[in-house]
């Protein structure tokens, strides 16, 4: 009976190319001038290292050419010559992973990058279009955010509609006809939501 496949080194090389996209995503989420394609270095092995090791080397490479073909990546080879005894081979093996856009890199990441990215980007639309704001200033807002659910943002840009148009100087915060806004909600003068709110509106501050 044959031996059953260890699938432990190909398993490893398609975790660490799927973390390399995610944690990508995961730097670059409030970005907004982000390019692609994003091109991924593999690191070749040296000469003594590849003739050593060359099956090993060569399973490799061949894991990661099924990973990028799965994914409808690109690939770029360099051609390296490996000797065995008086017998000289060229064996191309792959310097480089290009994820071509976005939509490849967010099926790549895990539901939670992928579902937080989205989130984060729709917010930032949002705001831009709701509110007139260049998309670097709504994705500031946004981030500002990033810890609070949907509610707690819809809320923020009721609050922001109003107090760009009333004074709240002259008020106490129960005193605001927002459905569910008060002085605890609000949070102390640098919490999240009170920065968000000046963001908006292009206030220094909201004292009552």
């Amino acid at each position: 009976m044959a031996a059953a496949r260890d699938t432990t080194g190909e398993t490893d090389i398609r975790r660490k190319l799927d973390e390399y996209v995610d944690a990508h995503l995961t730097r670059h989420m409030y970005d907004t001038d982000e390019s692609w394609p994003l091109r991924k270095t593999i690191r070749l092995p040296k000469q003594a290292e590849l003739e050593q090791h060359y099956n090993q080397i060569r399973a490799q490479n061949e894991t990661i050419r099924d990973w990028a073909r799965q994914h409808h990546c690109e690939t770029s080879e360099k051609t390296k010559i490996v000797s065995s005894g008086l017998i000289q081979q060229k064996s191309p093996l792959i310097d480089s992973v290009t994820i071509p856009d976005l939509d490849t890199a967010l099926r790549i990441a895990t539901k939670q990058t992928r579902e937080r990215y989205l989130r984060e980007h729709d917010r930032m639309s949002a705001l831009a279009k709701e509110f007139g704001l260049e998309p670097a200033n709504a994705m500031n807002v946004a981030k500002t955010l990033k810890d609070h659910d949907d509610t707690d943002f819809h809320l923020v840009i009721q609050a922001a509609h109003y107090f760009a148009n009333h004074d709240c100087h002259t008020m106490t915060p129960r005193m605001a006809p927002i459905l569910g806004f008060s002085a605890k909600w609000l949070g102390a003068p640098n919490s999240q939501r009170r920065k968000a709110i000046c963001q908006l509106t292009g206030q220094d501050n909201l004292t009552f």
